[in-house]
């Protein structure tokens, strides 16, 4: 039998079963007159339903993103499932499957334009969304699941207040620019779009051809770092955008804007 039952002389099963599995028993019963009969049976201990909830804190979303929507997992019990919402509300346009939100996160309305806000730093501007879901297995034993989440704009290119994107005199362009929300993992990468050399006439070439030999630029903690190869000098426009690699970013949001580096660097 399962471990922590038993049969008492009288046919009656007591006990508390502790180790979930399936247990195949036989079972002799005697009458007053001495006959006995035997029957073989089986019995299924289910483990106890339980649930994860990963986003029961926080988890942060980026607009428009459709694959980072499931909010809780179970295991154990016996099925068949049963779910429903137990609270909050189930975001505009998105469905409730499970313990999974479908569909994309929706496009705020948002007042004003958020592009003409000048912030350096990781994202401070987010839009929450809370719910709850519960589900009760064939036993009638219930779990809630909570879920927060937080909706991130994408990354938005800005020039600093006190350098409007342009540098000069220096083979390092520290805080060049600024950028703003996006993921607030931070994992941001430049690509160079076009450079435009004013030593040739201002001709433009498209990605990094005419950029000097030695090119970093970097992201992050909202400023665009630039290092020049302070031997050969450098004198043109570079115009930028950024790549959101964090979790859960939407594909057609995870590229920004474009913005134009100024750069004045004659060398030695």
């Amino acid at each position: 039998m399962p471990p922590g039952l038993t049969v008492s002389p009288q046919g009656v099963v007591t006990g508390n079963n502790t180790t979930a599995g399936k247990y195949n028993f036989t079972v002799q019963v005697t009458d007053s007159t001495g006959a006995k009969a035997t029957g073989s049976t089986n019995m299924t201990v289910f483990p106890p339903l339980t649930v994860s909830q990963p986003c029961a804190q926080v988890c942060y979303v980026g607009v428009g993103c459709s694959s980072c929507g499931r909010f809780g997992s179970l295991s154990g019990g016996a099925g068949p499932y049963h779910y429903k919402l137990a609270g909050g509300t189930v975001p505009t346009g998105m469905t409730l499957s499970g313990f999974a939100l479908q569909g994309p996160f929706p496009v705020p309305s948002v007042t004003g334009c958020i592009c003409d806000v000048l912030v350096a730093g990781p994202p401070i501007t987010r839009i929450p969304y809370s719910l709850s879901a519960s589900v009760t297995d064939d036993f009638g034993v219930t779990k809630t699941v909570a879920a927060n989440f937080l909706e991130f704009f994408p990354l938005q290119l800005q020039c600093t207040t006190t350098s409007p994107c342009t540098c000069q005199g220096t083979s390092a362009c520290n805080s060049i620019a600024a950028y703003s929300f996006g993921s607030p993992q931070d994992n941001v990468s430049v690509q160079v779009v076009q450079v435009c050399d004013l030593a040739t006439g201002l001709t433009c070439l498209p990605g990094t051809t005419g950029l000097p030999a030695v090119w970093s630029v970097t992201a992050k903690g909202g400023l665009i770092n630039v290092s020049l190869d302070p031997t050969t000098g450098f004198s043109g426009r570079v115009t930028v955008d950024l790549v959101d690699h964090g979790a859960c970013v939407a594909p057609q949001y995870a590229v920004s804007n474009q913005q134009v580096l100024s750069i004045s660097w004659t060398g030695p």
